[in-house]
């Protein structure tokens, strides 16, 4: 059979069923964004080693087996009612699919813990393509909708937390900070700033709802203290009023004013990071809590004996690796690098860790192209990807990791590309050539 049959028949099969898809799609992208917000009543964080996370979402749901085997289920359905779509994305995306394909392969014959490594580096196609299909089926305008309005029982639902202070309340080394229902402050802290940009640049959502979603979003992150999340959050709001701004200026004097922000931003962050001031109005150590000498460790192992990677399993089941640690210095218990880059090299080794850098690098580009669009889902997706890039820097699970981080940098991508590909073309070159581009890529 042709290629020129092949796409005709994927384009009429998946056109055919799309009435019943749309709602198997919706429920699986909403899966998927329940899990990764990491609630507690959808089970825990598989980051975090702290004992007392793990017994109080024990108690709290008992269930989270289950509920991620619906998830699963939901998203095999929706991906084989849509596999001729899927096959075609892969296609044009071979980097992309070398990506996934490698990753797979990888924890399948690197890894210590084979089949929890499998099953993780699996997680990266499975939101990859929730994220994928929903876009596909409906638009970005109506998926920020939709994320804004979940907002508002995410935040509802974490100020309930209050009433369970025994769970809300960390120990450790963050003892008596919020974190409400879930594991971390810091992923609290993150979700709120990622609610809380999609209502600025919301266009489908009420004027009350994305003043609520943004009002309780703030009062989250500040509750959170993460100053990750602080810093984010101000330079979301700060993008938001400059793209109101920007709008009273013509082409030219925008993109001049978009160069002369970013390298007023840039030089910002490295005056206050070189002379410590944010992390003194901070309230935190230079070090980043220990960030300093995990960076120093992995980046000496990935540069001496490293080549292939550790696998998708955590640090702490690589038994010479932990002692290795514990000998440099690091006493405590770390399940990640604590940065997306450097974890991608420690766990997937150079090819795997080149490999996401052009993915990032590729993205990045693309959205501060977009910065000067006057579309406000293009302009949401852009800082998303910033900013998430930014957020790597110190949070391996803000971006690299299959966590909320990864789920939020693909729908930033998919937004762009889709902007940047035509709509669907039928029949509409010489002599009834079928031409038809990818929306979302």
């Amino acid at each position: 059979m042709s290629q020129h049959s092949i796409e005709q028949n994927i384009y009429v099969d998946y056109h055919h069923d799309k009435s019943r898809n749309s709602i198997l799609i919706s429920i699986s992208f909403l899966f998927c964004l329940m899990k990764f917000v990491n609630l507690g009543l959808w089970g825990h964080h598989y980051l975090y080693n702290y004992e007392d996370v793990f017994q109080t979402e024990q108690m709290l749901n008992p269930f989270s087996g289950i509920y991620t085997a619906i998830w699963l289920l939901l998203s095999a359905a929706s991906f084989s009612l849509n596999w001729g779509l899927i096959y075609r994305s892969l296609l044009k995306k071979p980097l992309i699919f070398s990506f996934f394909i490698y990753i797979i392969f990888h924890s399948a014959i690197f890894s210590s813990n084979k089949f929890s490594s499998i099953q993780l580096s699996m997680y990266y196609i499975i939101i990859y393509f929730n994220v994928y299909l929903y876009i596909y089926k409906f638009n970005a305008e109506d998926l920020i909708g939709k994320i804004t309005l979940f907002c508002l029982f995410f935040s509802l639902f974490n100020f309930i937390s209050f009433f369970a202070p025994e769970y809300s309340i960390m120990r450790g080394s963050h003892q008596g900070l919020f974190r409400g229902f879930s594991a971390h402050k810091n992923d609290l802290g993150y979700f709120a700033f990622f609610f809380m940009t999609s209502a600025l640049f919301s266009s489908k959502s009420s004027r009350s709802l994305r003043l609520f979603v943004i009002f309780s979003s703030s009062i989250l992150v500040f509750l959170s203290f993460s100053g990750q999340a602080i810093i984010l959050s101000i330079s979301s709001f700060t993008f938001f009023m400059y793209s109101k701004f920007s709008r009273l200026f013509h082409r030219e004097q925008k993109q001049a004013l978009t160069f002369s922000l970013i390298l007023i931003s840039l030089s910002i962050i490295v005056y206050i990071t070189s002379s410590n001031i944010a992390f003194d109005a901070l309230g935190k150590d230079v070090t980043l809590t220990g960030r300093d000498k995990i960076w120093e460790f992995f980046v000496l192992d990935i540069l001496n004996n490293n080549f292939l990677g550790y696998g998708a399993q955590s640090f702490n089941d690589v038994l010479d690796l932990r002692t290795q640690m514990y000998s440099f210095g690091i006493w405590w218990p770390i399940a990640t690098a604590h940065s997306s880059y450097i974890e991608a090299y420690v766990r997937y080794g150079y090819v795997g860790g080149t490999l996401f850098l052009i993915i990032v690098s590729g993205a990045i580009i693309r959205s501060l192209i977009s910065l000067n669009s006057n579309k406000s889902s293009n302009l949401f997706a852009s800082i998303l990807l910033i900013l998430s890039a930014i957020g790597g820097i110190t949070a391996s699970e803000k971006l690299f990791l299959p966590d909320f981080g990864w789920l939020t940098f693909v729908i930033g991508m998919m937004i762009i590309n889709k902007d940047r590909s035509s709509h669907v073309h039928m029949f509409g070159g010489k002599n009834g050539e079928l031409h038809r581009r990818n929306p979302c890529f």
